[in-house]
């Protein structure tokens, strides 16, 4: 059930203290919100453009039940979405600006990583055990690789970006956008085909070719690594456009894998430590690494970033001995 508790305090307090029309407002923010609240996450793919991390972070540390990326983005699109309309009713009503500094300097700058959605479990197990050694507070930003390249080419305040492909971390180095001398490869992963947990009989990529297999999903290739290395690998195993009318496009790896969960895709293609992350599906087979690019995770701090002392410690933490020991538990090798 949504309360009051769950709305952003600091952005109804920037509307109190700010806006002629401050009623009328506060009560379409919080109309607009309840009734979003627990919108399915399908149903929110045209709210996805970039919600300011302080924004954000106030309503998801009330909301301790998030349980997985879709309900986390799903969240985030909703606040997007419920902010834009409020500014754009101020707008009508005459109000050319609201100042979101005072806000963004309640967040004591916290150190915010946008990082691909197949590392949502590990990195938050990370975070606290960082924060034990450290001041800094770690804010993250999940979503699919080429999502989060977007955001940060149009402005989004990241410090560190981790990439579950080197596409999108080209495309920000050739636009000049990353901290000279801080990125490298982090981790390396593998693909697998996964199908339900009660299916049998599937071992290889050539039984999607059966008529019972009428759904397969993978990520949109177009912005999600996951995607394009199962292109690759269904392209060189000679399927690939045989295969396309059965194609379930997800945003990110792990939309993907709750497809496969729920019995929406009779398979997919994701990473091995998203596979291990739930008993609701199973490895029908470890896609051969010579059938595409070699999986990697590339990191590095944003130019833009005003905590880059704080980030190159971060991006230290990450290669320690610790660190890697919480990878390798979730299935990543670290490089």
């Amino acid at each position: 059930m949504l309360t009051e508790t769950h709305l952003v305090p600091e952005f109804i307090t920037l509307i109190e203290r700010t806006h002629p029309h401050r009623d009328l407002l506060r009560h379409c923010y919080i109309k607009l919100v309840t009734a979003l609240w627990g919108q399915p996450h399908h149903r929110l793919d045209y709210m996805a453009i970039y919600c300011p991390d302080p924004l954000f972070q106030a309503v998801c540390d009330r909301k301790q039940d998030l349980r997985n990326i879709s309900q986390y983005m799903g969240l985030r699109r909703i606040l997007t979405f419920t902010m834009l309309v409020v500014l754009a009713l101020g707008a009508t009503l005459g109000v050319r600006s609201l100042d979101f500094s005072s806000v963004i300097a309640q967040s004591n700058s916290p150190l915010l990583v946008s990082a691909a959605a197949s590392l949502t479990d590990v990195m938050q197990e990370l975070a606290p055990l960082y924060q034990a050694q450290s001041k800094a507070t770690i804010r993250y930003n999940f979503a699919s690789s080429g999502a989060l390249q977007q955001q940060i080419e149009n402005g989004a305040p990241v410090d560190i970006f981790i990439s579950a492909g080197q596409k999108q971390m080209k495309a920000l180095q050739q636009k000049n956008l990353l901290l000279s001398g801080t990125q490298r490869n982090l981790l390396t992963n593998r693909l697998v085909l996964v199908v339900p947990a009660n299916t049998a009989g599937m071992t290889s990529l050539k039984n999607l070719t059966e008529a019972r297999v009428k759904r397969i999903a993978i990520g949109d290739p177009r912005s999600v690594p996951a995607g394009q290395y199962a292109e690759e690998a269904l392209t060189e195993a000679g399927l690939w456009q045989t295969l396309k009318p059965k194609y379930v496009m997800a945003s990110n790896v792990r939309q993907v894998l709750q497809f496969v969960e729920a019995g929406n895709a009779d398979a997919g293609l994701v990473y091995l430590t998203d596979a291990k992350t739930t008993d609701e599906v199973k490895i029908a087979q470890m896609i051969p690494t010579n059938l595409h690019s070699p999986i990697a995770y590339p990191i590095a701090v944003l130019k833009r970033s005003s905590n880059q002392k704080v980030a190159k410690d971060f991006i230290q933490f990450l290669s320690s001995s610790i660190a890697k020991k919480v990878f390798a538990k979730y299935g990543f090798t670290a490089t």
